[in-house]
């Protein structure tokens, strides 16, 4: 059976998973840290839950997107020790529907890698999906939709908060904020790259919360 290499992580040289590629040995002794165990799915469409946004920005509805998910257990007897990621990409957009990170790098780093394996436009779209964030889904549902703002949570409806609005400014500041952050500075020339707007919206039958962020050049 083949195995990642061991110890090899996603930014080791560049941005290329496994750039290696797989190498045949014995599956680790109980209690080593595994390598990464990455599988990919060629050719599938976006979320169902996304695609009435995704339709309205010009997204391809069709199955021309890669989807990988990458699964490290950090220790083989405690069930909970593990970092979990799936990623779907395409030309300009990153969908991420799994974020759970116990050690090792951060979602940034994998979202960008697997961007920068697979596709070479610029990025212009990060959805974050059936977010369960507690920080998160306490802001929008508590915060930004309230009798205060005359919004109520859930809302399929997309509300677009624009750059440097005060909703815009308290979503950039979250962790899942933050991480879309530090994407865009490690994947572009500094100052060159902006988040310059942030929408929140749930999907049609008001389950799940998702957030899309828009990455625009930087005015010169």
């Amino acid at each position: 059976m083949f195995y990642p290499k061991a110890g090899r992580d996603f930014v080791q040289t560049g941005w290329a998973i496994e750039r290696v590629g797989w190498t045949e040995q014995v599956l680790p002794a109980a209690g080593q840290p595994q390598g990464w165990n990455p599988a990919s799915a060629p050719w599938t469409r976006l979320p169902w839950s996304i695609r009435p946004v995704a339709r309205q920005l010009g997204l391809s509805l069709a199955p021309i997107y890669k989807t990988v998910s990458l699964f490290k257990l950090v220790q083989d007897d405690v069930e909970s020790d593990y970092s979990d990621y799936i990623i779907q990409v395409g030309p300009g957009v990153i969908v991420s529907q799994l974020s759970s990170r116990f050690r090792g790098p951060h979602w940034s780093d994998v979202a960008l890698a697997v961007y920068k394996q697979y596709e070479r436009v610029p990025l212009k779209y990060v959805f974050r999906v059936d977010i369960t964030n507690e920080t998160v889904e306490r802001l929008v549902s508590e915060k930004i939709y309230s009798p205060t703002t005359g919004l109520r949570w859930p809302d399929s409806i997309r509300r677009e908060w624009q750059f440097d609005s005060s909703e815009y400014r308290a979503l950039l500041g979250t962790p899942l904020g933050r991480g879309v952050v530090a994407l865009v500075l490690r994947g572009y020339d500094r100052g060159s790259k902006l988040v310059s707007s942030i929408s929140t919206f749930s999907d049609a039958h008001h389950v799940s919360m998702h957030m899309l962020f828009v990455i625009s050049d930087r005015d010169k």
